[in-house]
């Protein structure tokens, strides 16, 4: 579970693979207020490492990435570290941690259509008990 006791101010939220909705929250916070790049840079999938540095805001952006992949870095239990420690752009880091623990859109849409077809086809009567509709809903998340 995503740590809810603080060190500091400064320390990033721990994240050991669990509660990654809690997670997500506190560490998008915690990157804001690291700088507005911080968190911008995070969510910028167009960003890539320039060769060369010549603008200020090219600077900016590359120290803003740095920074955002250290604090992501830092926050994550060595399970979640092992999963993106190749990865050099805050983005990439961001939309894999994401992606594993929601899913793509295309997940979840197949998700919600196939328990959209599978609540219309269960049909409760009073002869049978509900453990089993239970049962196969429970199912459904591990399909």
């Amino acid at each position: 579970m995503a740590t809810a006791k603080r060190v500091s101010s400064t320390s990033p939220p721990h994240f050991d693979g669990s509660d990654y909705r809690y997670w997500k929250t506190r560490i998008r916070a915690h990157l804001k207020s690291r700088g507005a790049g911080v968190w911008e840079i995070t969510q910028d999938e167009t960003y890539a490492i320039p060769l060369v540095r010549m603008s200020q805001d090219d600077k900016d952006k590359y120290y803003a990435n740095n920074k955002a992949v250290d604090i992501l870095l830092a926050s994550l239990c060595r399970a979640e570290f092992d999963r993106v420690e190749d990865l050099v752009l805050a983005s990439e880091i961001w939309s894999t941690l994401q992606n594993f623990h929601k899913g793509t859109n295309q997940v979840k849409l197949v998700f919600s259509s196939h328990i959209a077809v599978s609540t219309r086809t269960c049909h409760i009567c009073p002869a049978r008990p509900l453990m089993p509709f239970s049962s196969a809903f429970l199912q459904l998340g591990t399909k």
